[in-house]
């Protein structure tokens, strides 16, 4: 009764303090009842009840109940007002409304993670459609044809898409990512359109770009992300214009600055975004990277904006700090390790002119017909023999004909009849050193489900570009016998349930 609120009143605080609960209330009874209650019912969960005090107070409280001599069943209660009017649980209030609000933001999440989850399929099988025509289009075009830069955008957009999806479903846990070292300058010279027209043409656009800037390990995709959620934020806090500045600088801390106080001594790539727009308070900038937080009008904004900026920081080793004030715009900050001189690690180049050719035979399996035609070309313009299957029971019968000929099985993981993992784990069972590539444009969860092990198996997640797709192709057959060890060693695949 110590801490229950009544010392604010002398005259209760007298009656109550240090004596036992049931003379206070003519509910007394209600006490010995629980009492009773608790020598057969262990451990007892909190009871709320109501209790009218010598005063005529009526007080809502709860019950906690603590064992202290099991021997003796000697029973120590509690009473915890909590009426209301009297504010005498604030901190409990307080606690079960965050945790309301937790539950809730994580049943939105998991919501947009089903649907993420349920379209990806779809979604990214269109996307590998899209891109693999557009890179045939760029082929029959000279170097100089006035439509080539329209093709460009064409693939820029498939890009920028694929890049949503991928975001999106790694966001809601459901797509991990492989950060690769990545040169700022280039990122943000590449997105240069995709950001002036983002921001309008009422707000002065400017980029200042250091020279020389070490690389970064991150992920592209997620760094244009990043990008385009700061820059839409930027834009919004300008309705009525202003100026928006991107900069990027390379900065050496010797000690732990108090801007940036969880950075450890090294070399780092500062990204900078400063707008000239309202600013925002402590509260807000207090909140600013919860999921679903938002100041904008209902309809206007999700509240994943810049929650997704910090769940990408997260992953890539970056670090935020914001500098606001209401009236004086906002300046965000972002700092990622840099990279030394010669670390590095081969990403996969982008269309160049050079296409990776072969003279192979490869069995082709998509239940999708457009883009199993869309492969059919691609790989066949690259110069290698292709049998085509609509799925696993068909592929089988074919491989089991044309085996000896067979270099590369390139197969889709969930199919009808059968799927992709049977059918390797029919194939493997019969000639181990066989070479596969699963593609899949499923969510890892999936994928995983279906028996494709993580260690030891080749995949292309959908969607991917044509560089990509060759590029991978002959990683794979190039291996030779070590690949073919490495298969045979292994344990690629899991049956998967139910199959």
């Amino acid at each position: 009764m110590e801490h229950s609120g009544y010392n604010r009143f002398d005259t209760l605080r007298e009656q109550v303090v240090g004596r036992a609960a049931a003379p206070i209330s003519p509910g007394h009874h209600v006490i010995a009842r629980f009492s009773a209650m608790l020598l057969f019912v262990w451990p007892w969960p909190h009871q709320w009840t109501v209790i009218v005090l010598l005063s005529g107070i009526t007080v809502t409280a709860i019950l906690i109940a603590v064992r202290k001599s099991i021997s003796a069943r000697r029973l120590n209660l509690e009473l915890v007002s909590a009426n209301e009017k009297l504010q005498l649980l604030p901190q409990e209030v307080k606690t079960r409304a965050r945790l309301e609000e937790s539950l809730r933001d994580a049943q939105k999440l998991e919501a947009v993670g089903k649907l993420a989850g349920g379209v990806a399929h779809d979604f990214n099988n269109l996307l590998t459609i899209i891109n693999g025509y557009s890179h045939m289009m760029l082929d029959s075009l000279s170097q100089h044809d006035a439509f080539r830069s329209h093709i460009e955008e064409i693939l820029k957009a498939g890009s920028r898409a694929a890049a949503l999806s991928t975001q999106l479903l790694a966001f809601s846990r459901r797509r991990t990512v492989a950060p690769q070292p990545l040169d700022l300058n280039h990122a943000i010279t590449n997105l240069e359109k995709l950001l002036r027209r983002v921001i309008g043409e009422d707000i002065v656009f400017n980029i200042r770009l250091y020279p020389q800037l070490p690389r970064i390990l991150a992920d592209s995709n997620q760094i244009d992300q990043v990008l385009i959620n700061l820059v839409a934020n930027a834009r919004d806090a300008m309705r009525q214009g202003g100026t928006l500045r991107i900069e990027t600088s390379r900065v050496e801390i010797h000690t732990r600055p108090s801007k940036a106080k969880d950075l450890a001594p090294g070399t780092y790539v500062r990204l900078t975004v400063v707008d000239t727009g309202h600013g925002m308070d402590a509260e807000t900038k207090a909140r600013l990277f919860e999921r679903f937080f938002t100041t904008k009008l209902s309809g206007k904004g999700t509240g994943l904006g810049m929650a997704t900026v910090a769940e990408i920081l997260r992953e890539n080793q970056g670090t935020i700090t914001v500098v606001s004030e209401p009236g004086q715009g906002a300046e965000f900050s972002i700092f990622f390790p840099g990279l030394a001189v010669g670390e590095s690690c081969e990403a996969v180049e982008q269309e160049s002119g050079h296409l990776l050719k072969g003279d192979e035979t490869i069995l082709l399996v998509e239940d999708e017909a457009l883009l199993r035609q869309m492969l059919v070309q691609t790989l066949t313009r690259a110069g290698y023999f292709v049998i085509e299957a609509g799925d696993g029971s068909e592929a089988l019968c074919k491989w089991r004909q044309e085996r000896t000929a067979i270099d590369l099985v390139l197969t889709d993981v969930v199919m009808p009849i059968a799927s992709g993992v049977e059918l390797a784990r029919q194939i493997t069972a019969e000639s181990p050193s066989t070479r596969i590539i699963f593609m899949s444009g499923h969510t890892d969860e999936v994928i995983a489900y279906h028996g494709v092990a993580a260690s030891g198996t080749t995949i292309l997640q959908k969607p991917f570009v044509r560089p990509a797709l060759l590029k991978k192709i002959r990683e794979v057959l190039d291996a030779g016998g070590q690949d073919a060890k490495r298969v045979r060693s292994a344990p690629l695949y899991q049956r998967a349930p139910g199959l």
